[in-house]
């Protein structure tokens, strides 16, 4: 493991396998975890399904007594994996949010192209406070949310990174900005292009970042610096 980045006193980021980095960290020391872990869907050579054991076991010693988990999935990891091991260290599902796009075209010839993604919200502790209201996804926020595909997103926004999996920010930033206090601390343990740390940064919480990938890191830790030096990104309403 690499001794981490260290991008002022917020945000710390490690090019190196989030469980080592999970075993080190200090116990009760993060307020919310919001990731996008690789679920063995896409052939990628990094997607690979997780151990929701081993995640969700470190996660119940870095968490405070009160926190949140907000992972995306499909619906045979999240409900079938991530849930069962989740509600095994202690965190309760609370509810989701499907997320509306396109993907999975290359595979229509055998299947129905799939037009969501799964965000489920776990929680630990006494039925935790919304931090910010929830109209931030709209006067009267639903469980369905639009985002960009990917190729839209390259064509709308000059934050786009080229990885394939890159998370809309508009969507991303609001709902950090509902599940983890100002100044508290989010752990995203599959960082990818840096979309969480962003979010982080210009929502005044702390960030912790961890990514396995080189390339990947780069482009988060670029990504991370620009939104410090300009906290508002351009073009996301």
């Amino acid at each position: 493991m690499t001794d981490p980045v260290h991008l002022g006193d917020n945000v710390t980021l490690y090019l190196a396998d989030c469980l080592e980095v999970m075993r080190g960290m200090p116990d009760r020391s993060v307020d919310a975890v919001v990731t996008d872990p690789p679920y063995g869907e896409l052939g990628y050579g990094w997607d690979k399904a997780q151990d929701w054991a081993k995640l969700a076991a470190l996660w119940a010693v870095v968490c405070r007594p009160v926190c949140q988990i907000v992972t995306w999935g499909d619906s045979r990891t999240l409900y079938q994996t991530a849930q069962p091991a989740l509600e095994a260290a202690g965190f309760t599902f609370r509810f989701e949010w499907i997320t509306q796009k396109p993907i999975g075209r290359l595979w229509s010839y055998g299947r129905p192209i799939r037009l969501h993604e799964f965000v489920g919200v776990f929680r630990r502790g006494k039925e935790t406070e919304i931090y910010s209201d929830m109209r931030a996804f709209g006067t009267q926020p639903e469980s369905v949310v639009r985002v960009l595909v990917y190729q839209a997103y390259m064509r709308r926004h000059k934050d786009a990174t080229g990885h394939p999996t890159q998370k809309d920010l508009a969507f991303v930033r609001p709902l950090v900005e509902a599940l983890c206090p100002e100044g508290g601390t989010v752990l995203d343990p599959f960082m990818g292009s840096g979309t969480t740390g962003v979010a982080c940064v210009q929502t005044g919480r702390n960030f912790i970042g961890i990514e396995i990938d080189p390339t990947y890191f780069a482009i988060a830790e670029k990504r991370i610096k620009e939104a410090q030096m300009q906290p508002t990104l351009e073009g996301l309403s």
